[in-house]
């Protein structure tokens, strides 16, 4: 998909904070694609600086919110700026463009969700949930940041994320309801700063809980 294909109807929402070593280069080639929407969750660097020059729209968090409010609040900008599709994805360059490409793709193929499977899992509770997913849903990296949503297959009074699970509550109820979900592999690059969640036993913890939510929606608690 080359610039003179760049979608409007696709928006593509980053969250970050304090990602200005990369943010620039990511929006570059994000722009591609569609609008690029940066939701900078009250760096102390010149991230949403730079994400401008870019050419982001950004959106600047007040106070630092998290990674979830971020996601949410880039969601909900999509759906203002009449956006049918949303495709979330890393400031940190974790994420290729080929792998962009290809979630685009999904969408624009008619699948309701598209989760990019990462080569690589950092995390005990990301190979957990790899196991679980897997089994119960076919779905062999539910944490990934990379997925793209069709945003008709969602009521728009639902939220984005209500429960803290790191961006997996669409994709939830999407298979409750049997929705259909499109995986795509993807091969991800090291970070150039330090994990988004903190020390390893905190990161598991919060993914666990992420998990445990996954599974209540699943089962319908709650509705």
């Amino acid at each position: 998909m080359s610039q003179a294909r760049a979608r409007p109807e696709v928006a593509l929402v980053i969250p970050a904070f304090n990602e200005a070593a990369t943010i620039a280069e990511v929006v570059g080639w994000a722009r591609e694609f569609g609008q690029v929407i940066v939701v900078d969750d009250a760096s102390s660097d010149a991230t949403a600086q730079r994400a401008e020059q870019a050419g982001a729209q950004v959106l600047r968090a007040p106070a630092n919110r998290g990674y979830e409010a971020s996601l949410s609040a880039g969601f909900e900008a999509a759906r203002t700026l009449g956006a049918r599709y949303c495709v979330t994805l890393d400031a940190d360059g974790q994420h290729p463009r080929e792998a962009v490409a290809a979630v685009c793709e999904g969408l624009l193929g008619g699948a309701d969700v598209v989760v990019g499977v990462r080569d690589r899992r950092q995390r005990l509770a990301e190979h957990v949930a790899a196991v679980c997913g897997r089994l119960l849903w076919d779905i062999s990296d539910p944490f990934s940041g990379l997925k793209g949503y069709q945003l008709g297959a969602f009521d728009p009074k639902q939220p984005f994320d209500s429960h803290r699970m790191v961006g997996c509550e669409l994709l939830a109820r999407c298979l409750r309801r049997r929705g259909r979900v499109v995986q795509v592999p993807i091969r991800t690059r090291e970070r150039l700063d330090a994990p988004r969640f903190g020390s390893s036993l905190r990161a598991n913890l919060r993914l666990l809980r992420a998990l445990a939510w996954m599974l209540l929606l699943y089962a319908g608690i709650p509705a």
